[in-house]
């Protein structure tokens, strides 16, 4: 079975935890990073998978419907790899 190449963790990470937030500086003070870095990530992650997640003015940033789907799916999956890590 050969497997579809992901786009970079880094990208998937900022975008969910700005999702999960609804904001670029909650997801750069959850993620350590500044809010420039974090929509640098997110830009990049739709230019690899081409597609708009985010849309709108700078300030009242929101998900795309593509950017809600993908949220969801990459809410639960983080979740299910963080309760697969030992110790969890």
């Amino acid at each position: 079975m050969t497997r579809r190449p992901l786009p970079s963790l880094r990208g998937l990470q900022a975008f969910e935890v700005f999702a999960r937030t609804g904001a670029m500086t909650r997801a750069a003070a959850e993620l350590s990073v500044t809010h420039g870095a974090v929509s640098r990530q997110i830009k990049a992650l739709e230019a690899q998978l081409g597609a708009r997640l985010v849309d709108g003015p700078k300030h009242q940033l929101r998900l795309t419907p593509a950017g809600r789907d993908l949220a969801s799916s990459l809410s639960s999956a983080f979740d299910m790899v963080a309760s697969a890590l030992p110790g969890a």
